[in-house]
C-alpha cells in the first residue's frame, strides 16, 4: 500500500496532490533490506507481502537467466520511491519502530532524501509499534489534517 502510494505519484505527475505513506518499503537498495533479497536469491523463503512477487518476476529470472542483472537492478530500481523522491508531492510518512516487515529504515531514508532536496515531508514514527497501521486515533487525526491541507 504504502510504495503503491508513492509510486503512484511518481508515475502520474500532476494527479495527486499529496502523498500518505504508512509503513512501506521506499528504497529495495537499502542496506537492511539487501540481505533480505540475497537469502531470496539463495533460496531461502520468505513469506511477507510483496516478497513473493519480487522473487518470482524479478529474482528468479535473474537466478534462471531470462534476465540481465542490469534489468534486475532497474526494475528494483523502479520500485523503489526513493530514486524519484523529486518527484513526489508533499508527503506524509507513517512508521513503527518495531516493524518486522518493512524495516524503519525505508521511511528513515525517504524523510531524510525528501529533507535533502527540500521537498515538503511530515515523518512520524510509532515507538514499539510492528507493521501495523492500527496506532490509535492520533495515526488519522494527523493524516485527515495532512490531506485537509
Amino acid at each position: 500500500g504504502g510504495a503503491v502510494s508513492l509510486l503512484a505519484a511518481i508515475r502520474t505527475p500532476g494527479r495527486f496532490r499529496s502523498v500518505v505513506e504508512l509503513f512501506g518499503p521506499t528504497d529495495l537498495f537499502d542496506p537492511n533490506f539487501r540481505d533480505d533479497l540475497e537469502a531470496l536469491v539463495n533460496g531461502t523463503d520468505d513469506s511477507r507481502p510483496g516478497v513473493g512477487f519480487l522473487k518470482t518476476e524479478i529474482l528468479e529470472p535473474y537466478i534462471n537467466g531470462g534476465t540481465t542483472l542490469d534489468d534486475a537492478r532497474r526494475a528494483l530500481i523502479r520500485r523503489s520511491a526513493i530514486y524519484f523522491a523529486d518527484r513526489l508531492p508533499p508527503v506524509q510518512i507513517h512508521h513503527g519502530t518495531a516493524d518486522e516487515i518493512v524495516p524503519i529504515s525505508q521511511s528513515d531514508r525517504l524523510a531524510a532524501q525528501l529533507e535533502m532536496i527540500n521537498r515538503p515531508v511530515e515523518y512520524f514514527q510509532y515507538p514499539g509499534v510492528g507493521h501495523d497501521p492500527q496506532v490509535g486515533g492520533q495515526l488519522l487525526i494527523r493524516v485527515l489534517s495532512f490531506l485537509g491541507k
